[in-house]
């Protein structure tokens, strides 16, 4: 409908360009019935072309009328569109301000997610801080408790060596003791059974001389012989009593002494290989205890092993003394004999010298014995 009006009014115009009255006329008449219908700004318009069609045809009383009608409702009709306009300002406003206010709510959802987000991680933060500080105090206290242990652990240790080495030195001094006694016992027996029967004989073929029972000439050769015996006797037992020349001559030098004078008065063989001995002086406990111990062993063999052969071996290296003595003799029980007093004076040296003793023998297969000595440069 407002279409169709808006097209009339339209042809009214037309019409009244054309100077075509009566069809302009005709056409604003038959709008007037429906005026209550059109739009304001279609009723605006009406009045301005019937106040021209009144004016064209020189009405104008009525073309006044309509005239002031449409000033009117211009007027009418621009304040309707300010009352319009600023309706929809206020109505901008209003949006602006929702808008606004949506935007600070918006805002103020974001700050305080960011909060949020932000207390939950400095809570998480110090939670981890916490941990962390909790977790190194478990760590350290753990730690305490396991050096305390350890340190309470090698203090025992420590306080057990040295119990040990205490008990070790007891043990060792009383060794050394018992191995003097028997040393001492041995020479005694040596003195009674062997110098003491030899002095005793020589002793009573010289009464039969001078009791006039026996010729000298049968007697005195015999006595001489039993005489030497007891020189070489006494000479060994000297030897074996006697240490050698300590600080003057070099270990090499000193078994080289010992193994001749033995190789000169005995059955037995023995043969010697050194290495390592460069030095002419070693320590002194040193130098006399590897002299000591194969003075022992040497003795042993030739008194009790019935060997013909012994080999010796001595080395000097990476800071120790190592000495290997074995023979072809017949061989022994050492669980029978491990007690024996020689094999204990040998022991007792070498543990003496913070050094090791090992002992291998069997029936009918010799005897082997290895002591390893500490020698530090």
């Amino acid at each position: 409908v407002e279409f169709a009006q808006t097209i009339k009014l339209q042809l009214a115009e037309i019409y009244s360009r054309k100077k075509d009255l009566a069809s302009m006329f005709a056409i604003l008449q038959k709008m007037k019935s429906r005026l209550a219908l059109a739009s304001s700004s279609q009723r605006l318009e009406w009045n301005r072309l019937t106040a021209a069609y009144y004016e064209q045809s020189g009405q104008y009383g009525f073309a006044l009328k309509y005239l002031k009608n449409y000033s009117t409702l211009n007027d009418s009709i621009a304040t309707e569109q300010k009352l319009l306009t600023a309706a929809d300002v206020v109505r901008q406003l209003k949006d602006k301000d929702q808008q606004m206010q949506i935007a600070v709510l918006k805002k103020d959802k974001e700050v305080a997610l960011a909060s949020r987000n932000v207390a939950i991680v400095l809570s998480l933060m110090a939670m981890a801080i916490l941990y962390l500080i909790y977790n190194n105090y478990r760590r350290n206290k753990k730690h305490l408790q396991l050096s305390e242990a350890l340190n309470k652990e090698i203090n025992d240790q420590k306080a057990a060596r040295e119990e040990e080495a205490k008990l070790r030195h007891q043990l060792i001094t009383e060794a050394v003791i018992r191995a003097q006694e028997n040393e001492r016992s041995l020479i005694g027996l040596e003195l009674h059974d062997n110098i003491n029967q030899v002095l005793t004989t020589v002793k009573l073929h010289n009464e039969m001389v001078l009791d006039g029972v026996a010729e000298p000439q049968s007697i005195l050769p015999r006595s001489i012989n039993y005489l030497q015996n007891c020189i070489n006797e006494i000479r060994s037992l000297s030897k074996r009593l006697s240490a050698p020349t300590l600080g003057k001559i070099s270990l090499q030098e000193s078994i080289n002494d010992l193994i001749e004078s033995i190789n000169e008065t005995s059955k037995v063989k023995i043969t010697c290989q050194m290495s390592g001995l460069a030095e002419p002086v070693l320590r002194q406990e040193l130098h006399l205890g590897v002299y000591r111990i194969l003075q022992e062993q040497l003795h042993n063999v030739i008194k009790h092993s019935e060997a013909s052969e012994v080999s010796v071996q001595l080395e000097h290296k990476q800071e120790t003394i190592q000495l290997v003595i074995a023979d072809n003799g017949k061989g022994f029980a050492v669980s029978e004999t491990k007690n024996g007093i020689g094999l204990v004076n040998m022991q007792t040296r070498a543990e003496s010298l913070n050094g090791t003793f090992e002992l291998e023998s069997h029936p009918g297969r010799g005897c082997k014995i290895k002591v390893i000595l500490p020698c530090p440069q």
